[in-house]
């Protein structure tokens, strides 16, 4: 099939999994180490499992050191992911993923030595406002951009592009189900680790846990779709994924208007706002994946 088709496919997922997060968080579980907890768990055994059945899996000697700090960058992202999406909505959260891209070229830039075009530094910048119009609430403060939660979600997609930058440097090395299969089993030694050292109270009720298992599932299709992309074409299929964000958006809207306790509730005024940036977003990231 074509990458487009996976793409687009791996941007549904990734809307998908962050609305079903969104939901556990106001209506199941309110603590975010049960949420890291259970959704780390839950998305790495259906990995583990199911990767060998699509893939030819390895010992990665190679890339053993890129994919064990991999998983730790990524899971210290999912814990600051999960604060965040306890304090911030949906609509907000998914549109700052962007601020990836302005993480990993400032890495680059101070790591790797690496320089861009003049016009790629203006329209990171662009993103960046584009992250403070979505950010805005009904006062209309600059202050909401600065509130604990965004900044927290910035951190969570600065852990990420790290986290990236380590997978970039194993997929030298490694096959995708490779780094999939033992990012995983990193994954849950490392979970297992936060277990038995912290200890913490993570016991909830059935009920509770249902939203992981579909919250895991769309995980995995997600990252297997977006793999599958990157393989025919990285470019477009990065700019399709972005596709997530304008899903996540119209979803929140639409609740918001005929449900208002299901995920979030503001005036047409503050989503009108944040569309304005959310388009400005993602012109931006266009710009900066095509240029």
């Amino acid at each position: 099939m074509s990458y487009i088709f996976f793409a687009l496919l791996a941007a549904l997922a990734f809307a998908i999994g962050a609305l079903i997060n969104k939901f556990a968080s106001k209506h199941a579980i309110h603590d975010w180490k049960k949420l890291w907890v259970y959704f780390v768990g839950t998305y790495s055994l259906i990995a583990v499992v199911l990767t060998p059945f699509i893939s030819t899996i390895t010992w990665p000697k190679e890339a053993l050191a890129e994919i064990i700090l991999n998983s730790f960058f990524f899971l210290l992202g999912v814990a600051f992911w999960m604060m965040s999406i306890l304090r911030i909505d949906a609509s907000v959260a998914t549109p700052l993923y962007q601020t990836q891209g302005v993480a990993i070229a400032i890495l680059a830039f101070l790591f790797l030595g690496e320089r861009f075009p003049v016009a790629s530094y203006m329209w990171l910048a662009v993103i960046i406002i584009g992250c403070v119009i979505v950010s805005l609430d009904e006062k209309l403060r600059l202050n909401s951009f600065f509130s604990r939660g965004v900044m927290i979600m910035i951190l969570a997609n600065i852990l990420f592009a790290v986290s990236n930058l380590w997978v970039g440097l194993s997929l030298r090395t490694q096959t995708n189900g490779n780094i999939m299969f033992w990012g995983t089993v990193t994954n849950l030694i490392f979970l297992s680790l936060f277990l038995l050292i912290r200890r913490p109270d993570i016991r909830i009720s059935f009920n509770a846990y249902k939203p992981m298992v579909p919250a895991g599932v769309v995980q995995f299709i997600g990252v297997v779709c977006i793999l599958t992309a990157y393989q025919q074409n990285i470019t477009l299929s990065a700019v399709l994924s972005l596709l997530s964000s304008p899903i996540v958006f119209v979803v929140t809207f639409f609740t918001s208007k005929f449900f208002p306790q299901l995920l979030e509730h503001h005036s047409p005024k503050v989503y009108a706002i944040r569309a304005i940036g959310l388009v400005i977003i993602l012109f931006a990231a266009i710009k900066l994946s095509l240029g």
